[in-house]
């Protein structure tokens, strides 16, 4: 079953590489003029925001709540921080999306935001860009079917994905 849990969270981290990636496209499309592909997203997704807001962030907490509790990885202080940023746009936003208010959007934004910088910064020490003033403890890995994770590097960027997921959802329509 763990297996299974690993394989699912994976797959769910690589697609939301690529709509990530997509999504980055389309901006930089609307960016050069070409609206069509943000109008397509946008109506997509109209009315479903925080939905997908708290689909992205329940994904991502219950991942890393399966990486801590039951795949006994032990999350370093980076990591932390991370979920910090991560665990109460769960809540927030299932509560937000049952009541239909599109104004929390404003007062969410700083948590993926604060979260997206950490997590670039939790990329940047995994490769060797910037040194990090404490050394972790022990360096996780999981070895699975003849393939070699390396969990610390890779999460970072599953995160990534999540919170800048995050962000799009909650500031695609923002009710002032």
């Amino acid at each position: 079953m763990m297996h299974d849990t690993i394989v699912a969270l994976a797959a769910l981290g690589v697609a939301g590489q690529v709509l990530a990636g997509a999504l980055i496209l389309v901006g930089v499309a609307a960016a050069a003029g070409v609206r069509a592909p943000l109008q397509a997203v946008r109506s997509a997704l109209w009315g479903y925001e925080l939905w997908a807001a708290f689909v992205v962030a329940a994904i991502a907490t219950g991942g890393s709540l399966f990486f801590s509790e039951i795949a006994h990885f032990v999350p370093c202080e980076l990591c932390w921080f991370q979920r910090i940023c991560m665990y109460p746009l769960s809540i927030i936003t299932l509560l937000a999306a049952l009541a239909g208010d599109h104004r929390v959007a404003r007062y969410l934004l700083p948590l993926p935001i604060v979260g997206a910088g950490v997590s670039v910064y939790h990329l940047l020490v995994e490769n060797g860009v910037v040194e990090q003033a404490t050394d972790r403890n022990e360096r996780l890995r999981i070895v699975d079917a003849g393939i070699t994770v390396d969990e610390d590097e890779a999460q970072p960027a599953v995160v990534t994905v999540g919170v800048l997921s995050e962000i799009y959802s909650v500031s695609g329509r923002v009710d002032m």
